[in-house]
């Protein structure tokens, strides 16, 4: 990437962090700004699609953001199932990277087939934290094999530190419950 193209990219993401923490600010709708939130993700990281879940305050994982019906389907497949690289990286707390779902379909085999038949050959899974806690996962999905990196060295993506959102704002998800008033389910 020439140094041109990577001020673009930091231009771009402070663009996105400005539009989030500005709709944190002004009084929000968490799947909007959720939507809002991975949408900027496959943007800025060139990747084909997202969907991310959040656990509710009993612990139970819900869908609540996805880029298109095809990977709303992956994750809700995911939650029947029980089983997947989002329920693995929210379990663990680390990123599930899967570069080649031809290669490497033995830990979810009948749910490798099915993202591979919507057109996908890898996944990342990313979870979402809030300090030593995860709250949900995003999993971002590609139509090319190959490992993802995050687009900036030393990326805080993967930090276990690091917040999808700013810590002001942190509290205002988790406290004293993660579902808001305002918060629609999908």
């Amino acid at each position: 990437m020439d140094l041109e193209a990577a001020d673009d990219r930091v231009a771009e993401l402070a663009q996105a962090f400005v539009e989030l923490a500005g709709a944190l600010a002004d009084g929000y709708d968490v799947v909007e700004l959720l939507d809002r939130l991975i949408r900027h993700c496959v943007h800025l990281l060139k990747v084909d699609a997202a969907g991310l879940v959040l656990a509710d305050a009993s612990g139970t994982l819900k869908v609540m953001a996805a880029t298109d019906e095809q990977a709303r389907f992956l994750e809700v497949l995911q939650l029947h199932a029980d089983s997947g690289p989002c329920l693995d990286c929210y379990r663990s707390g680390q990123p599930v990277d899967v570069d080649d779902l031809t290669v490497d379909d033995d830990r979810w085999p009948a749910l490798a087939d099915t993202i591979r038949h919507g057109g996908y050959r890898a996944v990342h899974a990313v979870p979402l934290r809030f300090r030593e806690q995860t709250l949900g996962a995003m999993n971002l999905f590609s139509t090319k094999p190959g490992g993802w990196e995050p687009p900036m060295a030393r990326s805080p993506w993967r930090s276990p530190r690091w917040r999808p959102w700013p810590s002001w704002a942190s509290a205002r998800l988790t406290a004293p419950c993660r579902w808001p008033s305002n918060c629609r389910p999908p």
